[in-house]
């Protein structure tokens, strides 16, 4: 393991083992599991669209590109109906961003689309949602809908029929042990990448480096592209350092 003693590092596996019984709806992992069922997923959009929606077909971490040398975007629920898509993203953290992502989501959804067939014209473009589920109140109004879910969200307690499915799945999927190793797979990944990250930032000389790299690698991690970051407004020579130093600690892992 990269960057880890063997006692590091099975401590650090114990306490991402403790964590993993601790993750709420909130955590984006848990929220793509959960949203594997159907029943629960279909419900969830027709709670946040008001609308009712027949069937679903749906893969969860759908990943788009456009270009062989281009990382693309992945979705967390990328779910398809008759005559609409939706892309669902379950957001933790207030990256700034998200009005700008959502059109560069929805922009890259259109181009796979339409890179179908030749036969395919844009007039055959299906209706796309992109939704982002956030804790926090995005343009600070106060004018949060669903707010059941919500709030199940922000204090775990179940409030109606559904809440308490959704709160029944996540107990299950703490305790699924396949879903546990392969979060703490990703998550010692991801704390590595984070570490190394805060330790180039200060390597760069500039306080606000450190807190910089760590979130552009957060977002990188999160599946985000190294275009779509830097169009954000972020220096593009700080994200390409950022991608190598990904690439760098994914590679020496997976050979440790």
């Amino acid at each position: 393991m990269y960057g880890l003693t063997n006692i590091g590092g099975l401590m650090l596996n114990n306490q991402i083992s403790k964590d993993y019984e601790n993750l709420t709806l909130s955590n984006n992992f848990i929220f793509m599991k959960v949203m594997q069922d159907k029943r629960l997923c279909i419900r969830l959009l027709e709670i946040i669209l008001n609308k009712k929606i027949r069937d679903i077909k749906y893969q969860t971490q759908k990943e788009f590109e456009t270009a062989p040398d281009s990382k693309g975007i992945r979705l967390d629920v990328y779910v398809e109906g008759s005559s609409e898509v939706y892309d669902l993203e379950m957001q933790s953290l207030d990256t700034n961003d998200l009005k700008k992502r959502s059109r560069y989501y929805q922009g890259k959804m259109d181009v796979v689309f339409l890179e179908k067939g030749t036969d395919v014209t844009y007039n055959d473009l299906k209706d796309s949602y992109i939704i982002f589920i956030c804790t926090f109140d995005l343009f600070e109004k106060g004018r949060h809908i669903y707010s059941s879910f919500l709030k199940y969200l922000i204090d775990e307690h179940p409030r109606d029929d559904f809440t308490e499915s959704l709160d029944k799945s996540v107990k299950k999927a703490r305790k699924n042990k396949k879903w546990r190793d392969e979060y703490m797979t990703v998550e010692m990944q991801n704390r590595i990448i984070r570490a190394q990250g805060k330790a180039e930032g200060k390597a760069e000389g500039k306080a606000e480096g450190i807190a910089e790299f760590s979130t552009i690698i957060d977002r990188i991690n999160a599946g985000e592209s190294a275009d779509s970051i830097i169009s954000s407004g972020i220096d593009e020579t700080t994200v390409n350092k950022a991608v190598a130093l990904v690439n760098k600690i994914v590679s020496g892992s997976t050979q440790a």
